[in-house]
């Protein structure tokens, strides 16, 4: 099965990362107008590293930052999005919860006024620890619905994948875990990628070089299986 969204409006991608919108929700980001929300893209005031940015060979939370957003462009840089990059710190340079009401505010500020959007749902597949920065964008997500915008959520790439079979995965979502963990009723639409737009997804992950690697390792390797490229979710409440 396979499914569209329609395009009644401009939409809006809410990532969590300078990664998110181009793993999970490929789909949209070749609609024109579509905006990419990049939140926790704040460029850090510490000068060590934290374990992740050591990790994939950054000496400096700046350097490591500004080389993402440098990566996002190149891998945005054959869609038809505008990519909008919020000065929010990633959860491994704060010390407390981000504020979600602020962060909505400009999320608004940053969009179109009739825009629909998408966010991160922050799901994981056998309770796996969940990420806050995922956490929070799904909480801006149900703020937006709050306050009566139109909002659906995208399935989390390559956090909510099962662990060690990949086939299929977009059949075996554990709905009733996920609308649980939503607080919200929705149904699961799944997208299923052209052969060219799976192509052109594998190039633009592949962009984000200096994450790929150490991604891919934690995710038990998925991101190198066609399968992963092949479908995409999103979670529409009902």
């Amino acid at each position: 099965m396979s499914c569209t969204l329609k395009n009644m409006s401009r939409e809006a991608i809410i990532s969590p990362h300078l990664d998110d919108a181009v793993l999970s929700c490929w789909h949209r980001l070749e609609q024109p107008d579509t905006q990419v929300v990049t939140v926790f893209s704040g460029i850090p005031t510490q000068r060590k590293p934290s374990t992740w940015d050591a990790a994939t060979g950054f000496r400096t939370p700046e350097e490591a930052m500004n080389a993402r957003i440098k990566e996002n462009l190149v891998a945005l840089r054959n869609t038809a999005s505008v990519a909008v990059n919020l000065d929010y710190i990633d959860h491994a340079y704060r010390d407390s919860p981000p504020d979600v009401d602020r962060i909505t505010e400009d999320v608004l500020r940053a969009t179109h006024d009739d825009a629909v959007f998408i966010a991160a749902a922050g799901v994981t597949q056998y309770l796996r620890k969940p990420h806050p920065d995922h956490e929070a964008t799904r909480a801006v997500g149900k703020r937006l619905m709050e306050l009566g915008r139109t909002v659906l959520f995208y399935a989390d790439v390559p956090y909510i994948l099962p662990r060690f079979r990949h086939v299929g995965w977009h059949e075996r979502l554990p709905i009733e875990g996920i609308k649980k963990k939503l607080g919200l009723d929705v149904v699961s639409e799944p997208y299923e990628l052209s052969e060219v737009q799976q192509a052109r997804k594998w190039q633009a992950v592949h962009a984000y070089s200096s994450q790929f690697p150490l991604l891919n390792e934690d995710s038990r390797r998925a991101l190198v299986k066609p399968e992963v490229y092949r479908w995409e979710v999103i979670f529409r409440p009902v």
